[in-house]
């Protein structure tokens, strides 16, 4: 079986600049945990991007609340943030509470002091763009673009998530971004999961774990992702409820990558040992059945979605 030493993947094609400039990190530097804070503060720090970061979209009473991960597959510690506010960088402090044994996943007012007392930038995340729209359109804007990213090095894999949630949420809410399980896992003998969508629909199926399990049975990572976002749907439409906007991205311990959308056309970042220079793919689910190709110039030139 072919061994790729060195991977990423990451959700949406806003995601591409950031891996770009992860690229030092992850095959000069070997060091997955550095390519994630790179490619993810670039997303985070991106005012065109209205679902992550500084830029955000706020929530009812227009305030940005941040969510995000971290998870080391290797030593399985992980550390999440939820409902941050003020501060740049929510993925960096993620990172940082992956060090603690306890207090690793804060939220809140309790989030925000950790950050403010460990030195992380505080910042007014509403940029003037955002806060337009929420006076203008409060409640016509429910799209949601969370960015997720997996990388591999030459030692194990890890996992990064970072977003700002629903547009106009109501204070407080909290997706499944920062939930070990539901948003994100990485295990380094199996592989990882990272997921964007609706949040409420994905963790009442806990669909990382539920991709990496399958892997762990003995699926390679594409079907993997198939079997869990299908059965999952499935499961819901039997108890009568109907999913929103759910995809998936994966990668097994060899590096292979797998992903799966209940959309018609999901676009995903990735590079690799034999394609290092990041690129942007389409995953179309045509009837159930996933068509993976690389996006072209006419598909770039043309996507609005990020």
């Amino acid at each position: 079986m072919e061994y790729i030493k060195h991977a990423m993947i990451a959700t949406w094609k806003m995601s591409l600049d950031g891996m770009h400039q992860a690229y030092e990190d992850l095959f000069v530097k070997d060091d997955r945990k550095a390519a994630l804070l790179t490619a993810i503060t670039d997303v985070e720090n991106n005012p065109d991007y209205h679902y992550v970061g500084y830029g955000g979209f706020p929530n009812a009473c227009g305030i940005v609340e941040t969510d995000a991960s971290y998870m080391d597959g290797n030593t399985m510690q992980f550390g999440a943030v939820a409902g941050l506010r003020d501060i740049a960088s929510p993925i960096a402090v993620a990172m940082e509470l992956s060090g603690k044994t306890k207090d690793c996943f804060l939220c809140g007012e309790g989030a925000k002091q950790y950050a403010v007392e460990h030195g992380f930038e505080s910042k007014e995340m509403l940029s003037n763009y955002a806060c337009q729209q929420y006076k203008q359109h409060r409640k016509s804007i429910m799209e949601h673009d969370t960015v997720c990213m997996i990388a591999k090095d030459s030692v194990g894999l890890s996992c990064g998530v970072s977003t700002s949630g629903l547009p106009f949420k109501h204070p407080g809410r909290v997706g499944d971004s920062p939930v070990i399980g539901s948003g994100f896992y990485c295990d380094s003998l199996v592989g990882s999961a990272a997921a964007t969508g609706n949040g409420e629909d994905v963790m009442r199926g806990c669909l990382s774990f539920s991709v990496v399990s399958f892997i762990k049975a003995g699926m390679d990572v594409q079907k993997a992702c198939e079997t869990a976002l299908f059965e999952h749907l499935d499961r819901l439409k039997t108890a009568g409820y109907k999913a929103g906007d759910i995809s998936l991205i994966a990668m097994d311990r060899y590096g292979r990558c797998g992903v799966a959308t209940d959309m018609k056309q999901f676009p995903f970042v990735m590079m690799d040992d034999k394609h290092p220079d990041a690129s942007v793919y389409v995953c179309r689910n045509e009837n159930g059945t996933m068509h993976i190709q690389k996006a072209d110039e006419q598909w770039l030139s043309s996507w609005q979605g990020d």
